[in-house]
């Protein structure tokens, strides 16, 4: 298995406005420098207009270093991000996205509701499609999903939705998430936001995990 930390490739450094921005201040530069070494000694600039051009001379200059100092501080925040989540690397996290079945059994945490009288697991396909009940209880549990339907006949390949469905005495039902287990093997830079990346191919936010444990043998 191959961990990795690692930055994508395909963003420029800076952006195409920024560019410009610091273009037009280089040349707002040589024509106010050129304005001075060539205006008439006997008609010289007008005082006014010649601290309106300092001005604003001053305000391109401060809005290029605003630039490359925020650019440098977010490079720096998402290097941080990346040290900080690297240490998942190796490790199951606890997440409430679709699980991705490869024909291996999944990890799954179901939620409890006190108030229920009945219980069922339902999964449907990435496209809504319902393609398996199964009984649970109503006081939460964890359970090993072999990714079968309500024959026993494995499910093909692909994401699916789990859902806790809990019906009371009253009539009512809820619908509840179910999270499951899945290893994190990398950590990478994605548009300047840190994405970690699953065994399952699948790759999720920071913000969606909800837990972290050691890696299940």
């Amino acid at each position: 298995m191959i961990d990795a930390v690692s930055s994508a490739t395909a963003a420029p450094h800076a952006s195409q406005k920024e560019a410009t921005l610091s273009s037009d201040f280089d040349t707002f530069l040589k024509m106010l420098t050129a304005q001075m070494q060539n205006q008439d000694p006997l008609n010289p600039v007008d005082a006014e207009d010649f601290a309106v051009q300092l001005a604003t001379f001053s305000s391109v200059e401060q809005q290029v270093l605003t630039n490359d100092l925020l650019r440098e501080m977010s490079s720096k925040l998402v290097g941080a991000d990346l040290m900080q989540y690297s240490g998942w690397i190796d490790r199951d996290v606890l997440t409430e996205s679709a699980v991705h079945f490869e024909s291996v059994p999944v990890d799954l945490v179901v939620p409890g509701d006190p108030l229920a009288s009945s219980a069922q697991l339902e999964v449907r396909t990435s496209n809504g499609q319902l393609v398996s009940t199964q009984s649970l209880t109503t006081d939460g549990m964890t359970l090993e999903w072999a990714g079968t339907d309500g024959n026993g006949t494995r499910l093909a390949n692909g994401d699916y939705e789990l859902t806790a469905v809990y019906s009371r005495s009253d009539g009512s039902t809820s619908n509840q998430p179910v999270s499951h287990y899945a290893t994190v093997t990398e950590v990478r830079n994605e548009n300047g936001q840190a994405t970690l990346r699953l065994r399952t191919g699948q790759e999720i936010a920071p913000d969606a995990v909800i837990g972290v444990r050691a890696t299940h043998v």
